[in-house]
């Protein structure tokens, strides 16, 4: 995000800030280590999900972008195929076939037992045949850390139905060399309630039944409540769902919770939510985990987060929000703040009519707790207008503004950030003093 404000002074300098980010701040999600960590990269993954197969081309998009990042190993996480039959499990692996990846791990989402009249033990015979997988719910540990995959056990039509035996055997597995310090990766088709962008609804929730011809048909994870109370003791797990098709983009797209981290790997299919395939890419390290949001079509990175270290960190996306300001020059119009690109500006009206104060607002695009604003002064080698004054004002409705910050900044072109308390926000604005 580029800024750039004309200042009308006696020496007649234009301030001047790029690259602005907004961060949502929440509580801690790995605890900080006793000692300094180690700042190394220990391992990447991928995670995917409703590929939807046949779909060629998204797949094989998917597969470049991780090779493309050299992650460790990519996550399928359900809605393989659209109807489960063999004909969609023959193109899902020749489009796999068809790039050289990394190695590749396979969850079983509703349309992959669904749309059948075959047995369940048919179709999933099907998907253990077909991915080689050895069981519909298995783990295993790549460099040290534990990653688990969920299956349903039925045949249902949008739900996943976890068994006694499949929680009995989630527990054992949680269990075994469990460091609160170190995450543990689970997949799962279907999202918990009142989670991630859809699970909010009446369909999610535990207990919810169709009543009428019209109503919608339950969603979510039937075992809901009991999940959750089994995840309650490992708060340093990362829960990674698919199937709302839902943009890595879209507000709450991750949730910090008592029972582990929660977040919406989006969807490969087209089907009206985002026009490129999306998916995830996480990057592990010994104090953190940092999340990528990734547009695999144009090989860019669309949202990010990051747990552990001294906190969980979101990085509200650029490309939900909307940028207003007090004055602009034609050209040079407060959008171009958002627009991703450093050579483009945003400038107030070159005929110094609007003398300072003058400030710039964002809409967030939803409702955050945030505690962060950073900012990048122009990057091209000159030195005239950067922002040295500034005050930080939040909203909840775009119409009454609090301050909550001010303060100085050194006259160079390095990256300024201000921190404030904790506030829930609409709407921020940098207001330029000097």
């Amino acid at each position: 995000m580029k800024n750039w404000i004309n200042k009308q002074a006696m020496n007649r300098l234009l301030l001047a800030f790029v690259a602005t980010t907004v961060c949502s701040l929440t509580a801690l999600g790995l605890p900080t280590l006793a000692q300094a960590a180690d700042s190394t990269l220990k391992m990447s993954f991928m995670a995917i999900s409703d590929a939807h197969a046949p779909n060629d081309a998204r797949i094989k998009s998917a597969l470049n972008d991780a090779v493309l990042n050299n992650v460790n190993a990519v996550f399928l996480v359900g809605d393989l195929t659209d109807f489960a039959d063999n004909a969609s499990y023959q193109s899902l692996m020749n489009s796999m076939n068809a790039v050289t990846h990394p190695p590749a791990y396979y969850g079983m989402g509703n349309h992959d037992v669904r749309w059948t009249n075959e047995s369940y033990a048919t179709v999933r015979s099907r998907f253990l045949t077909y991915t080689g997988m050895q069981n519909h719910y298995y783990d295993t540990w790549i460099n040290g850390y534990h990653f688990i995959m969920l299956g349903t056990d039925t045949i249902q039509k949008d739900q996943a139905d976890y068994s006694a035996a499949e929680l009995l055997w989630l527990k054992t597995k949680l269990a075994e060399n469990a460091d609160p310090n170190k995450p543990i990766f689970i997949f799962s088709h279907e999202p918990l309630s009142n989670t991630v962008p859809d699970s909010f609804l009446a369909r999610y929730q535990p207990g919810y039944k169709k009543v009428n011809p019209n109503d919608e048909d339950p969603d979510g994870i039937i075992q809901d409540v009991e999940l959750k109370n089994i995840l309650s003791g490992y708060p340093q797990s990362v829960f990674v769902t698919g199937h709302t098709h839902y943009s890595v983009t879209t507000p709450g797209n991750y949730l910090k919770t008592a029972f582990g981290h929660m977040i919406n790997d989006s969807s490969l299919k087209d089907d009206g939510y985002h026009p490129n395939a999306e998916g995830l890419i996480f990057n592990v390290y010994d104090d953190r985990v940092e999340i990528n949001g990734r547009d695999f079509k144009n090989k860019s990175t669309i949202a990010s987060w990051t747990i552990g270290g001294n906190v969980d960190t979101q990085i509200i996306p650029q490309s939900q929000m909307s940028a207003t300001a007090t004055s602009q020059e034609s050209g040079d119009e407060a959008a171009n703040v958002l627009d991703g690109n450093t050579a483009t500006i945003w400038h107030t009206k070159w005929n110094l009519s609007n003398p300072l104060p003058q400030s710039i607002t964002l809409n967030l695009g939803g409702n955050y707790n945030v505690n962060q604003l950073k900012m990048k002064p122009r990057q091209d080698g000159g030195t005239n207008g950067i922002i040295t004054g500034y005050k930080v004002y939040t909203s909840t409705n775009g119409t009454t503004f609090s301050q909550v910050a001010t303060g100085t900044w050194t006259n160079d072109a390095s990256e300024k950030s201000v921190t404030f308390p904790t506030t829930a926000a609409t709407h921020i604005r940098l207001e330029a003093m000097g």
